[in-house]
């Protein structure tokens, strides 16, 4: 069967995809975390899954599931977090990259992303989208 699962409430998925690029024989690495709205996924179980539909720890989505689609809609922020090899001019740099064109513009600039973890927090709804 196939299942959807969503938040109850709105600005409750957060998605951290994370950067690295090699500079000057370092390794630096970011992260930018994007909350949304709204979404759902779904996923397929031979039975109904147990999932605790409080959900008050979070839950780290593609650990839990074989999602076979993660549809998240309209953003209401994004955060960055930087390693502490960053200097503050490089961090700035990095910022204002993204706001020039998002993710494609960072891959233009060399970065590469080598990870996205997506968790859906608060209360949890679960529904059959097959019989």
């Amino acid at each position: 069967m196939i299942y959807k699962l969503s938040t109850e409430q709105k600005n409750s998925i957060v998605d951290q995809n994370i950067f690295e690029k090699e500079e000057d024989g370092r390794t630096l690495t970011f992260s930018i975390k994007n909350i949304w709205q709204s979404g759902y996924l779904t996923f397929e179980s031979e039975g109904l899954p147990y999932l605790d539909l409080k959900n008050e720890n979070g839950l780290p989505v593609f650990a839990a599931f074989q999602v076979i689609d993660l549809i998240t809609e309209k953003g209401c922020g994004h955060k960055f977090e930087f390693s502490s090899s960053f200097g503050a001019k490089e961090e700035d740099e990095v910022q204002k990259i993204f706001a020039e064109d998002g993710f494609r513009e960072l891959e233009k600039h060399g970065w590469r992303q080598t990870s996205l973890k997506t968790w859906f927090y608060g209360p949890l709804v679960l529904s059959s989208l097959t019989g």
